[in-house]
């Protein structure tokens, strides 16, 4: 008894998938070919056969019957989901939808056809890739020549990092100058700065930045700065940007001869990437941090402005011009400093 039951209950699977209705792809030859599924994607109709994989022209696609549901993309851009039923009309596609409802689509109406199972890891493949986070940046070692409250030569690192995805974007900049005039350490910089952007659209953000920074040029011991503010991307390609923000800033400084100073100030910012000459790229960056209290009197600024010549696929020549401005400074120290900078890149 139980052997017969185990008998029937496999002569019941059997059965099922032997004789389960099949897609079927009518040729224009006369053929019809029964098919466990298929796709239509670009020029070619893809089916999977009871013996392997079929790719057939689409040309030759006389019409087409599927039992299951599938994605039909139309021409005009839109999609419907459903599956062929039996109609004494002779269509393409005899299609019932998901209210039972049978539309008809003629070979020139359709673009594409896929599987559900397909177009659904297709969406879910393009959302997690929306929402993936991709660290990119360079770093920067060089030869520098300074002007202005030293002039010597000293060496450069600079290392610029950022993490974008869908919905925000974070940067991180450390940046260190080691500087000697007759053996006597006078130019030693180093600086961290980081910045959150929070994208609101595809041009538009919200930013929080922050920075420590030590100048060792201008006498400073210690320089905390915290901000925030709005920006707008006018454009971002991989080869094009021009970027504004706007904002406030809180900027405390200790210096070297024990005095303390707080500053509450704007801050007007911007970023640039042109390609130039064959290869070649310019970038600029420029901030301007004046004092409310005192805009011509407490004004700082710097700005920076490379051009990048590659080299390899991951390193450029870059030779940057840098300038500080500062307008309140310890007696003896210069308002402005230039900073000339020959370095090789390394991207990554």
């Amino acid at each position: 008894m139980k052997l017969s039951l185990i008998t029937m209950i496999l002569f019941s699977l059997v059965s099922h998938s032997i004789f389960a209705e099949s897609a079927k792809l009518k040729l224009i030859n006369g053929n019809t070919l029964d098919v466990e599924s298929f796709q239509f994607v670009g020029e070619t109709a893809q089916a999977k056969y009871f013996g392997g994989d079929l790719s057939i022209p689409w040309v030759s696609v006389k019409s087409i019957y599927f039992p299951q549901n599938h994605i039909v993309f139309l021409s005009d851009g839109s999609r419907v989901e459903g599956k062929s039923a039996h109609t004494n009309k002779t269509h393409f596609i005899n299609l019932q939808i998901s209210t039972g409802e049978i539309v008809h689509f003629t070979k020139k109406d359709i673009s594409s056809i896929k599987t559900v199972t397909l177009y659904k890891s297709e969406v879910q493949a393009r959302i997690d890739a929306e929402n993936k986070s991709v660290w990119a940046g360079h770093l920067d070692l060089g030869y520098l020549l300074q002007t202005g409250n030293t002039e010597d030569s000293k060496f450069n690192f600079l290392l610029h990092t950022v993490r974008d995805s869908k919905h925000d974007t974070f940067h991180i900049d450390l940046s260190a100058i080691q500087g000697e005039t007759n053996s006597k350490e006078n130019a030693n910089q180093a600086k961290i700065a980081t910045r959150f952007d929070f994208k609101t659209s595809n041009s538009k953000f919200f930013f929080l930045m922050s920075s420590l920074e030590y100048d060792k040029i201008k006498l400073i011991d210690l320089r905390s700065v915290l901000g925030l503010g709005l920006g707008k991307t006018i454009f971002n390609t991989k080869k094009h940007k021009l970027e504004y923000s706007f904002g406030l800033t809180m900027d405390k400084e200790v210096r070297d001869n024990g005095t303390k100073d707080s500053t509450l100030s704007a801050l007007l910012s911007m970023n640039y990437l042109k390609p130039v000459f064959k290869e070649s790229s310019f970038s600029s960056s420029i901030n301007l941090y004046p004092d409310f209290k005192d805009i011509s009197g407490n004004l700082k600024a710097d700005g920076r402005f490379s051009l990048s010549t590659p080299l390899t696929e991951v390193s450029d020549l870059k030779i940057t011009l840098q300038e500080k401005y500062q307008a309140q400074v310890l007696p003896g120290i210069k308002k402005l400093d230039t900073i000339i900078t020959t370095s090789i890149s390394y991207k990554f």
